[in-house]
């Protein structure tokens, strides 16, 4: 399945499903904060909204050298990142103060994370892609109030279990758009949008269909996405085949 929702990963179980007790989860949250910090960004963050953001491997790989044995056997779309937006100005912050990647805050995550996050660019670790994500986003997402993110694990964690709410693959497939095949932009949007309650943004590279962004509250409640100027342009986009 293209989401991790078979895991159940609901913050009310959030020690039992992730198996992390309390007293480890004090102490990964400990050493978090007690790292160096990283490269000075935005030292007062301006946002509004999380912005979840899918891809699709038949897209990357059509642009980019992937490794296949790390890419997903089964099709699915993957998690590229959550990112801080502010809905207003279409801007959002990054590299914020805060606390350098580590490895072993999120290491009861990493089976779900290589299964849903994972990187398949050649020459790209895992470590090095969620390093990056946290400290261009994750960083900035700790200076707001609001479900997330209080620190590293807190941010991996709350990204997968919204993600685990949406399996874009197998949405668009129960209403016939599958990949090889042109498809009206409307139509993509008008679908998940029945599924999710939320009006996502398209991406693309020229006419082929590069990524999907849901939207949501500080409060990781789904909303509609603004309008955008990456947003899909074509009446009609290409959606590639998966990679073999």
């Amino acid at each position: 399945q293209n989401s991790p929702k078979n895991i159940k990963i609901m913050r009310g179980n959030r020690f039992s499903l992730v198996s992390i007790s309390v007293v480890s989860l004090g102490l990964l949250a400990g050493l978090c904060f007690a790292l160096p910090m990283g490269p000075p960004g935005t030292p007062n963050p301006n946002w509004d909204s999380f912005m979840l953001v899918w891809q699709w491997p038949g897209s990357l790989c059509n642009y980019t050298r992937c490794d296949m044995q790390k890419v997903p056997v089964a099709p699915r779309w993957t998690v590229h990142g959550l990112w801080p937006q502010n809905a207003a100005t279409g801007g959002w912050p990054e590299f914020c103060p805060g606390p350098q990647y580590n490895a072993a805050a999120i290491s009861s995550l990493r089976p779900i994370l290589t299964t849903y996050w994972s990187s398949f660019k050649l020459g790209t670790s895992d470590d090095s892609f969620w390093a990056h994500e946290w400290e261009k986003h994750g960083t900035c997402a700790m200076y707001k109030a609001g479900k997330c993110c209080k620190d590293q694990q807190d941010y991996f964690f709350s990204t997968l279990s919204v993600a685990s709410g949406i399996n874009v693959y197998l949405t668009l497939r129960a209403a016939n758009i599958t990949p090889n095949g042109y498809y009206d932009t409307w139509a993509i949007k008008n679908i998940l949008k029945r599924t999710t309650g939320g009006v996502p943004q398209l991406k693309c590279k020229g006419f082929m269909l590069n990524e999907i962004n849901f939207c949501y509250s500080k409060y990781l409640q789904i909303i509609d996405c603004p309008s955008a100027p990456k947003d899909c342009s074509n009446p009609r986009i290409y959606y590639p085949p998966y990679p073999k």
